[in-house]
């Protein structure tokens, strides 16, 4: 998945909220960039055989942590955002169990709760799930304009200094009109 350090500007962001009053007109502004940068991503290639991951794009907003993440909710988003990955296969190991449990049906994705027995669940094997030791993925390389795999990751890239740049005006509006008693 897409990271990029943001670990300088955390620090100058974090003093600049120390003078703020409205802290949560900054995060207002951080969840509207987010949102802004999720639909540029969804405009890009994304791999699209029904659109779900397109549409599972979110952002998440924690006042008590004074954050905001987004990203793309499906479990297999990050195996189809692999620059560094040209062909090949992603590996899926279970990490407490010994083995995975695979829906088939849509009862089987929506009867069966973590670590109960599928049968007492009325689940049928081979029919609602079948069980895995691992599951192998092959990377399907979906083009961009910038390479394969590259529809979220990319995005945030090229857009990063558009993030800085606006996030950084609109904090700057919210302290001139904080000390001349104005609206942000």
């Amino acid at each position: 998945m897409a990271e990029v350090d943001t670990s300088k500007f955390s620090k100058r962001l974090s003093k600049l909220a120390k003078k703020l009053t409205d802290k949560t007109g900054v995060l207002d502004d951080m969840e509207f960039l987010a949102d802004e940068l999720l639909a540029r991503a969804e405009n890009s290639p994304v791999p699209s055989d029904t659109r779900e991951l397109a549409r599972s794009a979110a952002t998440v907003r924690n006042d008590d942590r004074k954050e905001v993440v987004f990203g793309f909710n499906k479990v297999y988003a990050a195996f189809q955002d692999q620059p560094e990955k040209k062909s090949g296969t992603i590996v899926i190991k279970p990490r407490r169990k010994k083995i995975l449990y695979i829906p088939l049906t849509s009862k089987g994705r929506r009867y069966h709760m973590y670590g109960r027995d599928p049968n007492l669940e009325g689940l049928v094997y081979g029919r609602d799930y079948i069980l895995l030791k691992e599951v192998r993925i092959p990377i399907k390389a979906y083009g961009s304009e910038l390479g394969p795999n590259h529809y979220f990751s990319e995005t945030i890239k090229r857009n990063i200094n558009f993030v800085f740049e606006t996030l950084a005006k609109m904090i700057g509006r919210r302290l001139k009109a904080q000390e001349g008693g104005g609206n942000a």
